[in-house]
């Protein structure tokens, strides 16, 4: 996980441009000969430096002022948002005679867009839905989402053992990789001698997601939703 969010971050400074647009088209980025290209240097024994890219990852201002949601219905028609004012409550004033607190701009004081990025996943040829999920926490929002999917989708964790799990994050600059308390001592030894420079940080992101293993609405009975229990979100199901 962190070596595949170093080549992620890493990959960033290449497409991203400082205006937050995007210098390359969605297609190339999630193609399979990109991704395999960033992955094709990975090494099990190695930690791969962020000074390999060029340009180099760079520290950015990121937004940790986000929420998120999810919602599902029993059809498996879904959304997954996640949302942002850009700074804690905006830019902390109301417009005149309307009670709106106005949002930050999205730059200068406003802060990256790397948090908002929710995940749906869907058989588009059996037509049914198997997992949403989005996320908040700044610059660890992406790798909190991704530790949760890929222990669901891939390892079969159940969903609330998945965002209950101790999380890591290496967001690219600087070349550290961060770790829940928690995390055992073997994995903690496993990455330093790899290369990794670790350090703890109290919390890594705050998920919300909702996963049908059997598939929705093929199988309703197998999905949970759940929120994080690092946070004070809410998750609740109703049934006819």
């Amino acid at each position: 996980m962190a070596e595949t969010a170093v080549r992620s971050y890493g990959d960033r400074e290449r497409w991203l441009r400082d205006d937050f647009s995007i210098a390359n088209a969605p297609k190339t980025l999630i193609s399979n000969s990109h991704l395999g290209q960033l992955i094709g240097n990975y090494q099990a024994n190695r930690h791969l430096s962020p000074n390999a890219f060029r340009p180099a990852p760079k520290q950015r201002a990121e937004n940790p002022s986000a929420t998120s949601f999810v919602a599902v219905d029993r059809e498996g028609s879904a959304v997954a948002c996640s949302f942002t004012m850009n700074n804690n409550f905006g830019i902390g004033r109301v417009a005149k005679g309307t009670g709106i607190m106005l949002a930050a701009a999205p730059t200068g004081r406003g802060k990256g867009p790397t948090a908002l990025g929710p995940i749906i996943v869907h058989n588009k040829n059996s037509n049914n839905f198997f997992f949403a999920g989005a996320a908040s926490g700044g610059i660890a929002a992406p790798t909190a989402l991704m530790n949760v999917l890929a222990r669901t989708m891939m390892a079969d964790e159940k969903l609330g053992e998945a965002i209950a799990a101790t999380r890591v994050h290496h967001g690219g600059a600087p070349d550290i990789t961060f770790y829940e308390p928690g995390l055992s001592e073997a994995a903690k030894s496993f990455l330093a001698q790899r290369g990794h420079h670790i350090a703890a940080t109290p919390t890594l992101g705050l998920v919300n997601a909702v996963h049908c293993p059997g598939g929705l609405p093929r199988d309703p009975g197998t999905c949970a939703i759940k929120t994080d229990p690092r946070g004070s979100g809410l998750a609740s199901n109703a049934s006819e």
